[in-house]
């Protein structure tokens, strides 16, 4: 098999997040995942002749392209994905580790980064390629009260 490269994919729009693995009627309980959109069709279609599984889902406005999107699988074992958010006041990012990646689930995320790592499978005379999360650097978008709060603790008055 030929070697295939990582996707890195910077001010990603992400769906159909599930990163606790709840079941559904789309999930495994369990599987933790989510879909990427392939902005650019060209590349897309570049990731298609490489096996990777990329959905093509016609728009639902005849004036305007197709959708291309990639389900990415997220995994905790032997290689866990390095997941980090941002907010104006950690801008080292806070970890997220199997037990709290849940919270993207219903966080609001003004700013994706993502790397992609690809499993070359070939089983019952079926090949292709599996997407992986490698890497997501995400910004959190804060709420109205955030600039408030962040220097509330360090100001002389008694907090409460």
């Amino acid at each position: 098999m030929a070697r295939i490269n990582n996707i890195i994919i910077k001010n990603a729009r992400i769906m159909f997040r599930n990163f606790e693995g709840r079941e559904s009627q789309y999930n495994r309980a369990g599987d933790r995942n989510f879909t990427v959109r392939i902005q650019d069709p060209d590349y897309a279609q570049e990731l298609i002749n490489e096996g990777w599984n990329v959905r093509i889902r016609p728009s639902r406005d005849p004036d305007e392209d197709s959708i291309y999107t990639l389900k990415v699988k997220v995994h905790y074992g032997r290689t866990s994905p390095d997941i980090r958010v941002f907010t104006s006041r950690n801008k080292e990012g806070r970890p997220l580790t199997e037990e709290t990646v849940k919270e993207l689930d219903d966080a609001d995320l003004k700013k994706i980064d993502l790397e992609i790592r690809p499993y070359q499978y070939e089983v019952a005379g079926r090949s292709g390629v599996s997407a992986y999360l490698k890497t997501l650097w995400c910004v959190l978008e804060e709420g109205p009260f955030a600039e408030d709060y962040e220097n509330y603790f360090a100001e002389e008055d008694e907090p409460f």
